[in-house]
């Protein structure tokens, strides 16, 4: 089986369904997948959640799929300048995750390692972590309670309280 295409649209034949989850890669604008998100517009599938750094720009990255109301939500660690996914936002019609940058990279490892989830200190206490479970850990991994679907959970070398952080259950990643 050859993993080469000819091109962008060819790659991603048979695979696009719509509400589907996609990573892309890139930091900000460089190293994205352009020709990929082209033939994702072209494709003209919708209710997607994009899971990435950032929303793109107005005309580029992932703010054509902005653009072409394509995107139901959007996961990402920074929204950057773009006007339309913030009239979007604003306005309700786009809904918005913001995650720090290094959480972001450990929920997307976590999805490709088939781990469903982790604890963190980052973001405990914040807008950013309201909703999610949290539990609250004493030294050499002793739970002290949690408030997580009140499942015991025993952790070695973690102290204080951290929140839950799941997995990116992604259908499709693009490089």
């Amino acid at each position: 089986m050859s993993k080469v295409y000819p091109n962008a649209t060819a790659a991603l034949d048979g695979l696009l369904h719509d509400n589907m989850t996609i990573a892309a890669g890139g930091f900000g604008l460089c190293g994205i997948p352009e020709n990929l998100i082209a033939a994702l517009r072209d494709n003209g599938v919708k209710g997607l959640t994009i899971v990435g750094n950032n929303a793109g720009v107005d005309g580029f990255g992932m703010g054509v799929l902005l653009t072409t109301r394509q995107v139901k939500k959007v996961l990402a660690s920074y929204v950057g300048e773009n006007k339309e996914f913030e009239r979007q936002v604003l306005s309700g019609e786009l809904e918005l995750e913001l995650i720090p940058q290094g959480t972001l990279a450990e929920r997307l490892r976590a999805g490709g390692a088939g781990i469903p989830g982790f604890y963190t200190r980052t973001g405990f206490g914040t807008k950013l972590t309201e909703g999610k479970g949290d539990e609250s850990f004493r030294r050499h991994g002793i739970r002290a309670r949690t408030r997580h679907h009140g499942r015991a959970f025993a952790r070695e070398g973690v102290e204080g309280r951290q929140v839950r952080q799941p997995h990116f259950p992604e259908n499709l990643t693009e490089l």
